[in-house]
C-alpha cells in the first residue's frame, strides 16, 4: 500500500524535509510519484526505528484504506534480519581499524590513521 509524503510524514511524526533527507541517505524508498510503500522492508525498518510498532503501521493503513496490510510480519522478519546483519558487518569493519591492524595491513605508521586527507597531502606532498 502506497501513501503520500504527507501521510508517511504524519505516520513517522517527521517533516517532509526529514523524509527527503532519509531518501537521500537511502533510509527510505519512494517511487517517482513521491509515494512511500508501507510494505517495503526499508520503509518498515525506518518506521520501526522511529518507535512505531507493526500494529501502529497496520492501524494507519486500515484508517486510510479500510484494510490491513498483508504479510507485514514476514516483511518485518526479513527487515529485522537485514538490520542485524548490517549491524554485524559494521562491527567487523570497525574492528579492522585499530592501530596495530592498520599498521599490519597497510605497512604505514599508525599515526597516519587519524589524519585528514589535507594533513596527509601536506605531510607527503
Amino acid at each position: 500500500m502506497k501513501v503520500s509524503s504527507k501521510e508517511f510524514g504524519r505516520l513517522a511524526n517527521v517533516s517532509i524535509e526529514a523524509l527527503r533527507q532519509a531518501v537521500k541517505n537511502k533510509k527510505l524508498i519512494r517511487d517517482n510519484q513521491y509515494r512511500y510503500d508501507l510494505t517495503n522492508e526499508v520503509n518498515i525498518s525506518y518506521l520501526l526505528n522511529k518507535g512505531l510498532t507493526l500494529g501502529d503501521i497496520n492501524n494507519f493503513a486500515k484508517s486510510i484504506s479500510g484494510h490491513n496490510l498483508e504479510n507485514i510480519e514476514k516483511i518485518t522478519d526479513k527487515s529485522s534480519q537485514s538490520l542485524k546483519n548490517k549491524g554485524n558487518n559494521e562491527e567487523k569493519e570497525t574492528e579492522i581499524l585499530d592501530e596495530k591492524k592498520f599498521t599490519d595491513i597497510t605497512g604505514l605508521p599508525a599515526y597516519l590513521m587519524n589524519l585528514t586527507i589535507k594533513e596527509l597531502v601536506i605531510e607527503y606532498d
